[in-house]
């Protein structure tokens, strides 16, 4: 008899469990991360087909992995982004929402603001040719891609790491500087001028020889400024400015060792925002920072500076490429700069 009554108390209190955990047509659950959260419909939570080997239940939490872009990339606008990712849990039915931004911003418009698209693991999104890049502090973006619930709850995913936009460029009507004596070229735009004339230096006063030959251009129309504040500082932002040295001898070579070494160990100019490049089929080490001090240790407007060394045809020379712009101005000037790159060869 007391037995009997054991069962029956446990019977009931099942129900009462199961009454709570079922309300208003709605099932919780607690993911793996000890939040609650409600599935509306059973079939959201269902892999996707490209993770039909995940076993999903009520104790799998949903997430999702943004794959591409997901750092490094390049894009110029009219060129289309194929946004891709995987889901765990997400049916491939259910709406997703896609946004492209710029990184650590809210105060500027999202490129793409929370676009509804199918959770297929793909989309491409064409960048628009009128889309305005010029005043934003940065041309770095992220794509954000989320999944939300019947009652709020979300399920984020974004890229790692920032990927860049940037003007198209076309190099129909530039002008082309060719060095004959040291056998390069390279196109650059038909609003720089180049500033005085080129000069070599003189590395052995005993014999007059000459390591190192140098040209620098100016972006003749870039906003340059030069005012005072309330202080009386200096508050000076120049003019796109472009200098190239060309060491021909082999510290040239050794000049390259030691950028190579440095940004290996991310040291110097090389802590932040550096990578490498290929500029004429040869590795460039690239160093991009901002300062907001003048040569005169007084404030500016912010300035950024980009250093490009590589090597020349032989391996024995080195070339740095410095490029400074305001950064109010960048977005067009970098790229500019990005292009006259690519358009640098080695002359027979």
């Amino acid at each position: 008899m007391n037995k009997n009554k054991g069962i029956i108390s446990l019977g009931l209190i099942m129900i009462i469990v199961l009454g709570i955990a079922v309300v208003g047509g709605g099932a919780y659950y607690l993911g793996r991360n000890g939040f609650k959260q409600e599935v509306k419909n059973l079939e959201n939570i269902l892999p996707n087909p490209e993770n039909k080997n995940i076993d999903c239940d009520l104790n799998t939490t949903p997430s999702i992995k943004v794959l591409s872009p997901n750092g490094g990339e390049i894009f110029t606008l009219g060129q289309t982004i194929n946004i891709k990712w995987i889901s765990k849990c997400i049916n491939s039915s259910a709406l997703v929402y896609l946004s492209i931004g710029i990184k650590d911003s809210q105060a500027v418009p999202e490129l793409l603001d929370n676009m509804r698209v199918s959770n297929t693991g793909s989309y491409n999104f064409i960048i628009p040719t009128n889309y305005n890049l010029n005043g934003y502090i940065s041309n770095k973006y992220q794509v954000a891609i989320s999944y939300i619930y019947g009652n709020g709850d979300s399920v984020n995913g974004h890229s790692d790491n920032s990927f860049t936009i940037n003007y198209k460029v076309s190099t129909t009507n530039w002008k082309t500087y060719a060095n004959v004596k040291h056998g390069f070229s390279f196109k650059y735009p038909d609003t720089w001028s180049q500033w005085g004339n080129e000069s070599e230096a003189v590395c052995d006063l005993n014999t007059g020889a000459t390591c190192v030959t140098m040209v620098d251009f100016m972006d003749t129309v870039s906003q340059g400024i030069e005012s005072y504040d309330g202080n009386n500082n200096e508050v000076y932002a120049p003019k796109d400015h472009l200098h190239i040295e060309y060491h021909f001898d082999s510290n040239g070579s050794e000049l390259y060792q030691y950028a190579t070494s440095q940004f290996e160990a991310k040291q110097g100019l090389y802590v932040i925002n550096s990578k490498k490049i290929e500029v004429a089929g040869k590795t460039a080490i690239v160093s991009d920072i901002v300062s907001s001090i003048n040569g005169k240790g007084k404030p500016m407007i912010p300035l950024r500076f980009i250093s490009i060394q590589f090597l020349d045809k032989n391996n024995i020379g080195e070339f740095d490429f410095q490029f400074s712009t305001p950064k109010t101005n960048d977005s067009t000037e970098v790229s500019n700069f990005e292009k006259i790159l690519t358009t640098f060869k080695f002359n027979n």
